[in-house]
């Protein structure tokens, strides 16, 4: 096996390992917007309807509150956030697999021959094109959380300049 081949293989490894913690990540904090966004709307229905009591007195409260209830409602089906961090959990769980896969065959390259371990990698790669056409879908964070992963894996690995 070549230095090159050998390389490819560890570096497919660390992106796999960044892979599945960038869509755990992701597939948390849009669960967090999910949540926020439904206890908002449950906070806004309540209120809408608890104003209606003193509406007399501010008639501005009822019809403030079911205007935003109203609105955040239509929005949240749009944007989709329950579905979006079931993709998310899906690809970090798919992610995952590819993860376990490159390190079992990193774990073992000195017991096998190059070319065996070089196809085994090929074979593994292959299967990531539909992966990584599904993730190209979904929203992205922002460059800060992708360094910030990227450093996590590097420093649980051993490979950090710092």
């Amino acid at each position: 096996m070549t230095k090159e081949q050998e390389n490819a293989i560890f570096n497919a490894l660390l992106d796999s390992d960044w892979s599945t913690r960038y869509w755990s990540k992701m597939a948390r904090d849009y669960q967090k917007r999910d949540t926020w966004i439904n206890i908002g709307v449950a906070l806004l229905s309540s209120g809408a309807v608890a104003s209606w009591a003193v509406w007399s007195f501010f008639p501005f409260a009822w019809q403030t509150l079911s205007m935003f209830a109203a609105c955040v409602s239509i929005a949240q089906p749009l944007l989709n956030f329950g579905g979006k961090v079931e993709q998310m959990f899906q690809a970090q769980s798919k992610w995952r697999e590819f993860e376990m896969s490159y390190q079992q065959l990193w774990d073992n390259l000195s017991n096998m021959s190059g070319g065996e371990a070089f196809e085994k990698f090929q074979e593994i790669q292959r299967g990531q094109g539909a992966l990584a056409s599904e993730c190209a879908r979904l929203p992205e964070s922002s460059d800060k959380t992708k360094l910030k992963i990227k450093q996590d894996v590097l420093d649980s690995r051993g490979l950090s300049n710092s």
